[in-house]
């Protein structure tokens, strides 16, 4: 009895150690808000810097107009980072750093023209965060240290008053370097995630055995399951980048892949409506909204386009 008692004993403390470190970082706490009624989430992930598409980026931001969201999630793999990876250098098919923060502070003026209001939030991806991060632990230790080189003030998120949940790695925003990137918003996990394979969003439901939604993947995906009682889903979210960015890492011209975003009610009582939004051949569609293409073509890689873009109003 008394081995099995402290066998339990030691359980629990590990438990808490672990909800603690894992589990207490992604808790997000919304400034005076409590859910009451229903709430909205947006959110784009693997923008990929300048490979950001510009119909999914005009269909996200309409979405945001005619929603009104209360969170707007930039899912991971905002940036790009080719400029320091490991993969082959393609000319004329990547950007500098510094084009791409200025890139991601363009995107965060336009999300608060649209949504004054909501409350925006940026994940950390594989790409860009976790690249520069790797830059600098193994090719120069030495420049880690500097202010100027961390993420939170590189992109500028203190002028549009985004918050991180980027945590985890020495690129991080002071005081969160052990934490994990990610956040909870009332029990719904968001994470840029990691698993692929035929169905990620199984595989994502599996592991977190709560709802919520990741990136990464490229492509759309949602699955259901019953968890003790309750009812659980999980989306994977199509991305927001064109399919030419992964010519500098992977072989082919079709990968499979989806462009689009991803829109999630929240419910009182844990219940969740999710929904990938597809934006394929030019048409964009979302709770009875249609969004039809006005024509958008390619960007430059090498510039900064979206300055000139039309900001829906």
């Amino acid at each position: 009895l008394k081995k099995s008692a402290r066998s339990m004993a030691s359980r629990r403390e590990h438990t808490a150690r672990y909800q603690e470190r894992y589990l207490h970082p992604h808790i997000y706490q919304p400034t005076g808000r409590e859910l009451t009624g229903t709430e909205c989430i947006l959110s784009i992930s693997d923008t990929h810097a300048t490979f950001l598409d510009p119909f999914v980026w005009h269909s996200f931001l309409r979405a945001c107009v005619v929603l009104e969201p209360d969170y707007i999630v930039l899912n991971g793999d905002i940036l790009e980072g080719s400029d320091i990876s490991r993969h082959p250098k393609i000319p004329g098919w990547s950007c500098d750093l510094q084009l791409e923060f200025d890139f991601a502070r363009e995107m965060m003026k336009q999300l608060r023209v649209v949504a004054p209001d909501a409350e925006i939030i940026w994940t950390a991806g594989n790409h860009g965060l976790d690249r520069l991060a790797a830059y600098l632990s193994q090719v120069a230790p030495a420049l880690a240290c500097l202010d100027n080189l961390r993420f939170d003030k590189l992109a500028g998120v203190e002028e549009y008053g985004i918050q991180l949940a980027q945590g985890g790695s020495i690129a991080s925003p002071k005081g969160t370097e052990n934490d994990m990137p990610g956040l909870l918003i009332h029990d719904y996990l968001i994470h840029h995630g990691h698993l692929l394979g035929q169905c990620p969003s199984l595989a994502e439901l599996k592991k977190a055995l709560r709802s919520g939604e990741s990136g990464h993947a490229h492509r759309s995906s949602l699955s259901f399951m019953t968890y003790e009682g309750l009812c659980l889903s999980w989306m994977t979210t199509p991305m927001g980048c064109v399919p030419r960015a992964g010519r500098a890492y992977m072989k082919g011209r079709d990968f499979g892949w989806q462009g689009g975003f991803g829109l999630t009610f929240l419910h009182p009582g844990g219940r969740v409506h999710q929904t990938p939004v597809i934006c394929d051949q030019g048409v964009c569609i979302f709770e009875g909204f249609v969004i039809e293409s006005p024509g958008f073509k390619e960007m430059p890689v090498q510039a900064n386009w979206l300055k000139d873009f039309k900001v829906p109003r």
